[in-house]
């Protein structure tokens, strides 16, 4: 059986399931001074490990009343379950007792184009039928949609020549797949730019899939992060679906009451699913608080925000205020909202 379902039949009520962005959101990236920033860390996980156990102490908090609660945590992240593995090894060799800190109740991996559950004896299990749902009925085939990639690529050369636009490593034909197995959904670019010229940069790329027949291809923009004072490098996600529909798919799968963590531009999609709680943590990455800002707001329950998605949707928020980052905002969000719950 799933620890997912598992923990969600042994709530007394709510049925509560925390879906969280992993990099600054359940997990903080503690970077390095700027001039190590290239030279340290590791080849698949790109966090910077530090020796300072108090560094991830509220992580620790985190999961540790999720646990107490039987709230199960749905690990939600642009990296792949080898990478996310990778990043749970890394930790294990500084800190043995944090084994199981980065072991989640499922993964929703490569920015929602896969589904991993865990099962008791703690293996993961790719969930198949959402597998199939993408490549049948997305109709999202990486053999087609690559070469298109290429040619957007050469396009971006002509017009955003400073920008660099290019694929990320493990989406390079010349790369081991070994070393880095490509991802059947996900197809990745990265490039450097001010985000205005990024936005234009997403902008042009869904115009050119339309225009290739490929209209309801998702084009994701999202920080990776920053190269000096003026120039920062975004990554640029070609894929079939968000993180969105993920985690919808996952809460009609097992009905839960989702609250929802994230930090960038690639959490925007599931932080506007209308049901349960959003949760945009303190160091938020401004591509994400920027289109937050288009949404008209109230006020409500003295700690939450009301977004007016369109006509007849509205959303529940947590905006924490800057001092409180990652996983302390993401523990301080979902008390108050089962607070509140339970109050009602």
């Amino acid at each position: 059986m799933y620890t997912l379902f598992q923990k969600l039949t042994a709530q007394s009520s709510g049925h509560l399931c925390l879906f969280t962005d992993i990099d600054d959101t359940y997990l903080m990236k503690y970077q390095p001074e700027k001039n190590l920033q290239y030279k340290v860390g590791q080849k698949k996980a790109d966090t910077v490990i530090y020796s300072q156990k108090d560094l991830y102490a509220p992580t620790e908090s985190l999961r540790a009343y999720a646990e107490k609660e039987n709230i199960p945590i749905v690990g939600v992240s642009g990296r792949d379950l080898d990478q996310v593995i990778e990043l749970q090894k890394a930790f294990t060799s500084q800190f043995p007792e944090f084994f199981s800190l980065l072991m989640f109740d499922a993964l929703i991996g490569a920015v929602g184009t896969e589904i991993w559950l865990k099962k008791d004896d703690g293996a993961y299990e790719l969930d198949e039928e959402y597998r199939h749902i993408l490549r049948d009925t997305y109709g999202f085939k990486r053999e087609k949609i690559y070469p298109l990639c290429t040619q957007f690529i050469e396009q971006m050369k002509n017009e955003h020549s400073s920008a660099h636009v290019r694929f990320q490593q493990r989406d390079m034909e010349i790369t081991s797949t070994e070393e880095h197995k490509k991802q059947e959904f996900k197809i990745s670019m990265e490039f450097e730019a001010q985000l205005p010229q990024a936005k234009i940069i997403q902008q042009a790329g869904k115009k050119f899939f339309n225009e290739q027949g490929y209209p309801n291809v998702k084009i994701v923009l999202s920080y990776q992060t920053t190269i000096d004072e003026s120039l920062e490098r975004y990554n640029l996600d070609i894929l079939p679906c968000g993180k969105k529909e993920a985690v919808e798919y996952l809460s009609k799968k097992y009905p839960m009451n989702p609250i929802i963590a994230g930090d960038s531009g690639n959490d925007l999609d599931m932080l506007l699913i209308p049901e349960g709680l959003s949760i945009v943590v303190g160091n938020a990455k401004k591509e994400l608080l920027e289109e937050l800002s288009h949404y008209s707001s109230k006020k409500v329950y003295s700690h939450f925000i009301q977004l007016q998605l369109d006509t007849s949707h509205t959303k529940l928020f947590y905006f924490a205020p800057p001092e409180e980052i990652g996983p302390a905002a993401v523990l301080q969000g979902m008390k108050l909202y089962r607070n509140t719950k339970l109050k009602k």
